[in-house]
């Protein structure tokens, strides 16, 4: 069985500040933390797992490696 979550996050550019970065962070953690607004987010089917920039980051790379591997073991390339 194939088997992905989807992953919801925050992008930005890849050169912004580190303490900005951990600054937005914490505040949607804050904002997240509010049992209302993580009633919302549950009552879309979604799970509220607030993480840090590098554990997200960490998620993705995770991510695009099994895919790699998916398309690779079915021949699938990248258009050109």
């Amino acid at each position: 069985a194939l088997q992905f979550d989807g992953l919801a996050g925050l992008f930005s550019t890849s050169g912004m500040p580190a303490e900005r970065r951990a600054r937005i962070a914490n505040e949607v953690r804050a904002v997240i933390a509010v049992p209302a607004i993580a009633a919302q987010i549950a009552a879309t089917g979604q799970i509220v797992s607030p993480g840090s920039p590098a554990e997200f980051a960490a998620s993705i790379d995770e991510q695009r490696a099994k895919f790699a591997v998916i398309a690779k073991a079915l021949g699938i390339q990248a258009k050109q």
